[in-house]
């Protein structure tokens, strides 16, 4: 880590290298991948976004890729749907992210939707919406819903006003309410972001790089550099972040930033499954973890410790 100005700058927060350099070390705890649903839903053929509901117990909240409109679905662990939540006068250029994390509301939960895909880098403007989270009620029969109180809070990278970057991981903090995007870039470096939440003033916030991943991961470059997804568990002590190929994990500290937590080295969790996952949830606690494969007919893989593992995980937690 290097101090470059006032802020932080993460120097090399990630480094999985060839050679001398060690990789991470495994994640201690977690098993192998298995499926515990499947998205049949022809709505959900390309998920790009995943977290794991903290107001409705065993639901997920997901999002399509680029084409699709404003919406929010709401899924049991499964894969059916429960609910449909549409974003009213919002358009969705392309989503790429959701996450959940505190709002101007104290003990309430917000869900942000992060419209920051830039294949092209030509969007100078990025997005980020934010709205309390809805509560779905159990029935047989999927709910339409509206949302409310919906926010919008558009941005500029410091050092890319014009162009953007391509990314498609947001993470928000619990505990400072602070966001945070990771660019999805073809090389080894990917650039970690500060996103102000300016209000709705018409004039774009200003992102600010406040750390650098680098990756030298084995495998295909492409697919083993490009940060797909992340998530910050609700407890705020856990960060995942996923490539096409690869997931890794830090555990935070109490005090640091996410940036800080960064700037130590991963563990390494088990390979990825599936074709190309775009989407990651932690647990509560971030002793689990869920992707979501691509394609009509997904699959929703879990990974975490094992039975003996959770069951004395969940008598602590009482």
């Amino acid at each position: 880590m290097r101090i470059a100005s006032v802020r932080m700058v993460v120097a090399a927060a990630l480094t999985v290298t060839h050679g001398a350099c060690a990789d991470p070390a495994p994640c201690s705890g977690f098993d192998a991948h298995r499926v515990i649903g499947s998205l049949g839903d022809p709505r959900l053929k390309e998920v790009s976004g995943l977290v794991l509901s903290r107001k409705n117990r065993d639901v997920f909240w997901v999002h399509k890729d680029s084409g699709d409109s404003a919406r929010l679905f709401a899924l049991a662990k499964t894969g059916r749907v429960l609910a449909e939540v549409s974003l009213p006068g919002i358009t969705a250029t392309d989503w790429e992210d959701v996450e959940l994390g505190p709002g101007p509301r104290r003990r309430r939960e917000y869900l942000y939707a992060a419209d920051i895909g830039n294949n092209c880098e030509c969007r100078g403007v990025l997005t980020i919406h934010r709205f309390p989270e809805p509560v779905i009620k159990p029935g047989k029969r999927e709910a339409a819903l509206k949302a409310s109180g919906i926010e919008s809070f558009s941005f500029r990278y410091a050092d890319r006003p014009n162009d953007g970057y391509n990314a498609e991981a947001l993470l928000v903090d619990p505990r400072t309410g602070h966001v945070y995007v990771v660019t999805k870039q073809d090389g080894p470096r990917a650039g970690l972001y500060e996103v102000p939440l300016m209000g709705e003033s018409g004039t774009p916030a200003v992102a600010s790089r406040v750390g650098e991943l680098l990756l030298d991961i084995p495998g295909p470059a492409n697919d083993s550099f490009r940060i797909t997804a992340g998530d910050v568990s609700a407890s705020g002590d856990t960060i995942v972040l996923i490539t096409y190929t690869h997931g890794f994990l830090w555990r935070r500290a109490s005090g640091e930033s996410i940036p800080q937590a960064l700037a130590r080295p991963p563990c390494a969790l088990p390979r990825m499954r599936g074709a190309g996952p775009e989407a990651v949830a932690l647990d509560r606690e971030g002793r689990r973890t869920y992707t979501v494969t691509e394609g009509v007919g997904s699959l929703l893989y879990t990974i975490g410790p094992s039975s003996g593992g959770e069951r004395a995980s969940a008598k602590r937690s009482r």
